[in-house]
């Protein structure tokens, strides 16, 4: 099992995986708080039967650096989109693509990827759409509502995934009045 926690953050979706998935599963993180890397080598501990590839950076469109903002290290409100309010914790990262990461590490296989990246999933995802192409993974991905999530959502349509919605508990396939409702609000 080859499996990708797109921005861990404190790792509860990397647990839940360590702990469910077969032994001998390849997991790879990508968190680009450093400060949070004392979870990462805990988890070495609690999973040897896994191989775990830590990784402080970024995954973007482009490669380069950025800057994270967030109220708070370790918070989950890390983003690279500016907030409306001061923020004093800043944060340099490097940004890498998908594509690039998959190919430097000759990884010709994805299982699963699960992508939260607060409001930078557009860029994300263009990133990395050669391997997706390729590898066709599972994926969950949080999205923020907004012209290119509703782009992404197309364009994992025309790779022949079943894309589908989980809202408030219930979950709706693209065929499904509330998606189309919902997609149809974005685009206004």
């Amino acid at each position: 099992m080859f499996f990708f926690d797109i921005v861990a953050n404190r790792g509860h979706f990397t647990c839940w995986a360590g702990k469910y998935i077969k032994k001998n599963a390849d997991l790879h993180i990508f968190e680009p708080q450093p400060e949070l890397k004392c979870i990462y080598l805990k988890f070495q501990k609690i999973f040897h039967s896994h191989q775990l590839f830590y990784n402080i950076f970024c995954f973007s469109d482009i490669e380069g650096k950025t800057l994270i903002s967030r109220e708070c290290i370790g918070d989950g409100s890390a983003s690279l989109k500016t907030f409306d309010f001061e923020v004093d914790n800043l944060e340099s990262a490097r940004l890498q693509t998908l594509d690039d990461y998959c190919e430097k590490n000759e990884i010709d296989k994805i299982d699963f990827i699960k992508i939260d990246v607060e409001g930078h999933e557009y860029k994300t995802l263009a990133g990395g759409m050669k391997t997706i192409e390729k590898l066709m993974p599972t994926m969950l991905v949080e999205m923020s509502p907004g012209t290119l999530s509703t782009k992404a959502l197309e364009e994992f349509s025309k790779l022949g995934y079943k894309v589908k919605m989980i809202w408030s508990g219930s979950t709706f396939d693209s065929s499904s009045h509330f998606y189309k409702d919902f997609i149809s609000e974005i685009k206004i």
